[in-house]
């Protein structure tokens, strides 16, 4: 009620008149012609008022205009991101050559170049090499490198380490 005047805030104007909304305002909820008034068996879940029980489903198990799974985004790589066979074939000899760095080069950073261009590189220089690992990223592309073991600027011998690329397949998680 607001006021003296007797109106609700539903639009009723005496006290104790339902609107007609859902549970409706006053003792004649859900009473009132055309309303759904209900049985008010509890055995069948029928409370006799409008508004449903509480807890109970106000849909259905099946929505067909519910959300629906999008396609995981793409990227196509960039085949002109490529490194010289020249990077692989005169690596740098790498500045610690005592102990188990001896006759170790410098190992190129292949990151955000292009696979076919890399493998190029490493099979030009007669390094080993062993299957690339996929990795699932949409910031680079697919077909870029997006990781390497060694790691670029460490040591790396040639007669007895093996490369391992993580290339990108273009696709997000």
């Amino acid at each position: 009620m607001i006021g003296d005047t007797g109106e609700s805030s539903s639009g009723g104007t005496e006290a104790g008149q339902s609107t007609g909304g859902n549970g409706g305002e006053g003792t004649g909820a859900g009473t009132e012609p055309g309303g759904s008034g209900g049985s008010g068996d509890p055995a069948t879940g029928d409370t006799g008022g409008d508004a449903p029980a509480v807890g109970a489903d106000r849909g259905t198990d099946t929505e067909p205009n519910g959300p629906t799974e999008r396609e995981p985004r793409y990227k196509e790589g960039d085949e002109t991101r490529t490194i010289d066979t020249n990077e692989c074939v005169n690596a740098r000899e790498h500045w610690d050559q005592e102990g188990e760095n001896e006759g170790s080069v410098t190992m190129p950073d292949f990151y955000d170049k292009h696979f076919a261009s890399v493998k190029e590189c490493i099979q030009a220089a007669g390094w080993k090499y062993t299957d690339d690992e996929k990795v699932n990223e949409v910031l680079k592309g697919e077909g870029m490198v997006v990781n390497q073991s060694p790691k670029r600027h460490e040591a790396f011998n040639p007669e007895t380490d093996e490369i391992t690329l993580y290339i990108s397949t273009g696709y997000e998680n």
